[in-house]
């Protein structure tokens, strides 16, 4: 899978994960204002079970960590790739409310 691919895969996993997370909480709060349903969607991530140790360690032995400057310029992006990803980064930070 490309890096690119990998990108969009993880964008549109958040999406639905909120996606699906607000048609929840809109089932069970019916004409349940925006405010709300974004405090009680955040509380509903956040409260998500923790990632244990020895189940992230095995992912990460796995995966090489390059540095920085090894990064340069190996991923291609297209123009309409930047417009996706920033567009679902602008929509979902509208929503956020601290």
């Amino acid at each position: 899978m490309s890096p690119e691919s990998k990108v969009k895969l993880a964008v549109d996993m958040t999406s639905t994960v909120y996606e699906v997370t607000m048609d929840s909480i809109r089932k069970r709060h019916p004409g349940i204002s925006k405010t709300k349903l974004f405090e009680l969607t955040r509380r509903r991530i956040q409260r998500r079970p923790p990632i244990w140790m020895e189940e992230a360690v095995p992912y990460f032995a796995e995966v090489a960590r390059p540095k920085l400057s090894e990064l340069a310029h190996t991923w291609k992006m297209t123009n309409r790739d930047t417009e996706e990803v920033l567009k679902g980064l602008k929509r979902f930070w509208s929503r956020w409310i601290p």
